[in-house]
């Protein structure tokens, strides 16, 4: 077990899987975002977290339940760490009225009311 003084918290390995998870999940969403992009299926501009996921990881980790968290762009991975689901996200990508935004928001309008997002 790897300890983080600052934090004081021992990490298992239940603990580092579910880190790889949702730093695996995030780069599978940015790279399917991509390729919508590409073939002009997202309007707007597209811009992804690609290389930062383990910065969101990180962050949603210590949160507390009350604590808010607010971006601007390159959201998608506090996104998918605030609980909302991956297809309903990219339905918002798409436009599509079963989107988090109602499909009005596109790639950097996500939120997530329940969740503090």
């Amino acid at each position: 077990m790897m300890m983080l003084s600052k934090l004081n918290i021992s990490l298992t390995k239940k603990n580092y899987l579910n880190i790889y998870y949702k730093l695996l999940v995030i780069r599978l969403f940015e790279e399917q975002s991509i390729k919508a992009y590409r073939f002009s299926k997202v309007g707007g501009f597209c811009h992804t977290y690609i290389g930062q996921e383990s910065v969101a990881v990180g962050t949603f980790s210590i949160l507390k339940k009350n604590d808010h968290i607010i971006t601007g762009y390159r959201n998608h991975a506090h996104a998918i760490l605030s609980g909302l689901n991956a297809e309903l996200l990219l339905a918002e990508l798409y436009g599509k009225i079963i989107g988090c935004s109602k499909g009005k928001g596109g790639s950097m309008h996500f939120f997530n009311k329940n969740n503090n997002y």
